[in-house]
């Protein structure tokens, strides 16, 4: 799920599970990249840490606007977000298919970001990024 500019000069991967403190960390932290136009972050939802996670992830994904529903729920110091109990059979195999994939890339915990440096190799980050692996994932920012 897309966060931020289409057209944006970086575009990353993070592994994101609703109930995860470090997630909505690196989304705070992040704002003055994607608010910039400079980065966009793609969400791949998952439902890891908590009994709630999975319903939380299906809660976003079955909304009318995903990512606004993301938005709101990273942006809010305490999310009303209410897992859902019965998701749809669609976002049932979405949420499949990123638990998936994250398996088959060797990493169970969030956040875990992928991008690509200077060189364009891929690399990826597992945990919050400090200040400086901030700017090797996205960027120096430009005042």
């Amino acid at each position: 799920m897309p966060d931020g500019d289409e057209n944006a000069d970086k575009i990353i991967y993070t592994f994101t599970d609703p109930n995860c403190p470090y997630c909505k960390q690196f989304w705070e932290q992040a704002r003055p990249w994607v608010e910039s136009g400079k980065v966009q972050i793609r969400h791949i939802l998952v439902g890891i840490l908590k009994a709630d996670s999975y319903g939380k992830s299906a809660a976003i994904l079955s909304a009318k606007n995903p990512g606004e529903a993301l938005h709101k729920h990273e942006a809010s110091t305490n999310s009303s977000l209410e897992p859902l109990q019965s998701p749809s059979a669609k976002v049932q195999a979405q949420l499949k298919k990123n638990h998936t994939l994250m398996q088959k890339l060797g990493v169970n915990a969030t956040p875990v970001i992928f991008y690509r440096d200077a060189s364009e190799a891929v690399k990826f980050q597992q945990g919050l990024p400090s200040s400086s692996q901030l700017e090797q994932i996205l960027g120096a920012i430009q005042e």
